[in-house]
């Protein structure tokens, strides 16, 4: 049967009607196409994209813009107008340069090998991100913690937190173990031998741009350099000499406890929770300083990033297991015994005669209000014991023990709790009635 001159008529006129809407369908999937293509350029990772958590992050043409910045809890990050920031070259590599740049680490594929991002601290506008893996992204100037040591062209990194006992193990590296520790005594700088340490700033961010000028990694007179600036620190160190770090945790409550009464001289009447809750207090350290975010909200990705530097790049130690730390930092960095028998437990009896005793309860008002404001410092706290235990079976066969003194079987408890899990899923799928 013929189509009717009607019907003919009107699929005529749809295909011409449609036409035009495809061929407009293929100039916007076109356009979208490039678009997707520069956005990725711009953020400087074409081949991957940004991780869910942060692409909302991406706006106006591509560019990553910056955490909303805070003005609170930044005073031992406050960077005076003449001191250096980690910047860019013309050739794109990093540098430590006169112009101020904010930087920080961000989730990628694994919480371990997380993006660099480089953007202008005042506007936010991005100017670089840097994959891990590259020769320019600071953590490859870090070895992993399980890669076979390299001998003389590795140096230690001592990471040091403040009020986590960090002065009394530096004191036990130059006096008991002879070790040449880089710390600045007086004026001008120089690789000379003063107090028993090598006269050499890297405890400031000064200090450590001159330090990284000079190539002083690759002078051969510093076995151990002690920094408590993380990422700057790290920059000393370069992929065919990278540093091989270790750092003492402590439980952030008493770390705060101990900040206060350090600060005993500058501090007013108002309490311990007060003191935590002003402006001069740092939330968050550890988290802050290992992702580089020292401003603005943290979130449950940048806890993941810390862990996974922690893990990856770091012999976990405990101040309150110094004397089990130390035994491990001898057999991990081939130190050797100490150069008297007695000479660490000397050291850590004088320490603990000067400390103060805690004063603070676990549950007490200030315990709470600590615990609120470290939160993420105290969930690493609690990851670097796991940490600690995992390290010491797996690098140093040493079994941990429970209340009992019996070997406690990590895979066994694993198991358990995967089981438990499962059944407590079943239990709540079934009360759901699915």
């Amino acid at each position: 049967m013929s189509a009717s001159p009607t019907s003919t008529t009107r699929r005529t006129h749809t295909s011409i009607a449609s036409a035009p809407f495809v061929i407009f369908l293929f100039v916007y999937a076109l356009i979208s196409w490039a678009t997707v293509g520069l956005t990725d350029r711009i953020a400087g990772h074409a081949s991957r994209r940004l991780p869910p958590a942060r692409r909302s992050l991406l706006s106006d043409g591509g560019a990553y813009q910056s955490l909303p910045l805070q003005r609170s809890n930044i005073t031992a990050f406050r960077r005076a107008e003449e001191e250096p920031a980690l910047g860019l070259d013309h050739s794109h590599h990093l540098r430590l340069a006169q112009f101020r740049m904010r930087s920080g680490f961000y989730p990628a594929t694994h919480p371990s090998e997380p993006y660099l991002v480089i953007s202008d601290e005042e506007t936010g506008a991005h100017a670089q991100t840097v994959e891990y893996g590259h020769d320019d992204h600071p953590l490859s100037r870090l070895a992993d913690v399980r890669e076979p040591r390299e001998g003389d062209v590795e140096s230690t990194f001592f990471f040091v937190l403040p009020a986590a006992r960090g002065g009394g193990m530096k004191n036990i590296l130059t006096n008991c173990y002879n070790l040449r520790r880089a710390e600045k005594r007086e004026d001008p700088e120089s690789l000379e031998l003063v107090d028993g340490v090598v006269n050499v700033d890297v405890q400031s961010l000064k200090g450590l741009a001159k330090a990284r000028s000079n190539n002083i990694v690759d002078a051969g007179a510093i076995d151990v350099f002690a920094s408590s600036y993380f990422l700057e620190a790290t920059l000393l160190f370069k992929p065919e000499h990278k540093g091989r770090a270790f750092a003492m945790l402590r439980h952030p409550v008493l770390r705060a406890e101990t900040l206060y009464n350090t600060l005993a001289s500058r501090r007013d009447d108002s309490g311990l929770a007060a003191f935590v809750e002003s402006f001069d207090y740092i939330d968050n350290w550890v988290v802050r300083s290992l992702t580089n975010i020292k401003t603005g909200a943290l979130s449950d990705d940048d806890l993941l990033v810390a862990k996974g530097i922690l893990a990856r790049k770091f012999l976990v130690g405990i101040s309150e297991y110094t004397e089990e730390t130390i035994k491990r930092l001898e057999m991990y960095y081939g130190w050797g015994k100490p150069r008297r028998e007695d000479c660490v437990s000397k050291h850590l009896a004088h320490q603990h005669e000067r400390e103060e005793k805690s004063a603070i309860e676990r549950g007490s008002y200030e315990w709470e209000v600590i615990a609120a404001k470290d939160k993420y410092d105290l969930m690493l706290y609690y990851y670097a014991l796991e940490l600690f235990v995992k390290q010491g079976s797996t690098l140093f066969n040493r079994p941990y023990v429970d209340s009992e003194g019996d070997p406690i079987d990590f895979a066994e408890l694993k198991k358990k709790k995967l089981l438990k899990e499962k059944v407590m899923a079943m239990m709540e799928r079934g009360m759901l009635g699915d």
